[in-house]
């Protein structure tokens, strides 16, 4: 596996870098409310919409910028109030990414930066409960993904096959949460995300993974359409970006997963980041267009309106708006930058948004300076809601976040 730097901090003057795999993701875990199919499993439930939601960050420096494996708890209250309850708990470090659910909100899961998963237990009267500080194996975890059934979870492993590399299954103990020893089900290369895709069911679990040699695939083809319940070869496969200059970074669904996008946040490349949008088919994926000039997009969050993606660019210290035009050539548009009401974004990192309920559309971002609310409306609106302060010196840095479902 290489790594890069990435830069976490700039407070006092001081900068502090971070070493991420060039492949690490910041999913952001949305689950769709909508109606559909439905995979039935131990975990399968929802949670009531309407309720204070759990939220759990990390926050990879102590005041005296050593690193640190802390994670604060806070509620989101069902009127939208971020409340910091003065509550933390040990897990493991993760400057990036999300914490992924079981659908009934009682398991979370998150990849850390040893490669091992953080694994929680949250009761229905919102307690907190450590299960595993650091659950690992013969893997290395860079992205999770809960299966809908509660009852298996998913891990990305960005190596090359010969290292591990490829997507693994842990089963998940509907008694106990625990982990079962995970399983690699499938061969891959760099792989940056896996996108479950609708119409799963007990035998079928179609996925879009970003990230190559998957078994099948042709030569250049960085995205699979794959059901990763078999053992079977990819089914569709396509070239996101038509070259191999770009790392990606994170990937997203959107208005009904016709289309799905995925960012570049290559910092060799010859090439300025940028977006690619593939249209998925029935087994069939295109690459039908890339949105240029995007500065480090570490994050892409599609909007539970179906109706924006919302582009979160990490070094660029800004949010833009990918909205749909109508257009089948050219399905997306950079509208820009939104207005924020106070400060510009400085080095946001991580999102979770969320997807039902009163609050759905509303998203929280970690950044430099504490958790930034923001809410996605129907139409493609956004508001910058506030900026959340949770430390005056370095251990107010976030990192990783969750947000129960």
């Amino acid at each position: 596996m290489t790594h890069s730097n990435r830069l976490i901090a700039t407070l006092g003057g001081t900068l502090l870098f971070a070493c991420t795999g060039d492949g690490t993701n910041s999913d952001t875990g949305i689950a769709d409310d909508t109606p559909g199919a439905q995979v039935n499993g131990c975990r399968s439930t929802p949670a009531e919409a309407n309720r204070d939601r759990r939220v759990l960050v990390q926050t990879p420096y102590s005041a005296d910028m050593s690193q640190s494996d802390v994670w604060r708890a806070l509620t989101l209250t069902a009127d939208g109030t971020l409340r910091d309850d003065n509550e933390s708990h040990t897990l493991g470090r993760a400057i990036g990414g999300t914490m992924v659910f079981t659908p009934d909100g009682s398991l979370g899961f998150v990849a850390q930066e040893d490669g091992s998963i953080g694994h929680v237990e949250i009761s229905s009267e919102g307690t907190i409960r450590v299960l595993d500080p650091g659950f690992s194996g013969d893997f290395y975890a860079t992205q999770l993904v809960a299966d809908p059934t509660g009852e298996v979870l998913w891990i990305v492993d960005q190596n090359w096959p010969e290292n591990g590399g490829g997507i693994y299954q842990a089963d998940i103990d509907c008694t106990t949460g625990a982990l079962s020893a995970p399983t690699r089900v499938l061969e891959s290369q760099n792989a940056a995300d896996l996108l479950l895709l609708p119409g799963g069911s007990e035998s079928e679990r179609p996925a879009l993974i970003f990230g190559r040699a998957v078994p099948g695939t042709s030569a250049g083809a960085d995205v699979a359409w794959v059901d990763i319940l078999s053992t079977g070869d990819a089914s569709a496969d396509a070239s996101a970006f038509g070259d191999n200059e770009a790392i990606q970074s994170d990937a997203t669904l959107i208005q009904d997963s016709r289309y799905a996008l995925v960012g570049d946040y290559s910092a060799f490349a010859s090439v300025p980041n940028r977006v690619a949008v593939i249209e998925v088919g029935d087994a069939s994926l295109e690459a039908v267009q890339v949105l240029p000039d995007l500065l480090d997009p570490v994050v892409l969050v599609a909007s539970p309106w179906d109706d924006q993606v919302l582009a979160i660019s990490g070094y660029g210290n800004g949010y833009f708006q990918l909205l749909p035009t109508g257009n089948d050539s050219t399905p997306f548009e950079n509208a820009g930058e939104p207005t924020y009401t106070g400060t510009k974004p400085q080095l946001p990192a991580a999102a979770a948004v969320v997807s039902s309920g009163s609050l759905k559309g509303r998203v929280l971002i970690t950044e430099n300076e504490g958790i930034r609310q923001v809410q996605l409306g129907q139409g493609g609106t956004f508001e910058d809601l506030e900026l959340v302060s949770i430390g005056d010196s370095f251990e107010g840095i976030v990192g990783a976040i969750g947000v129960a479902p």
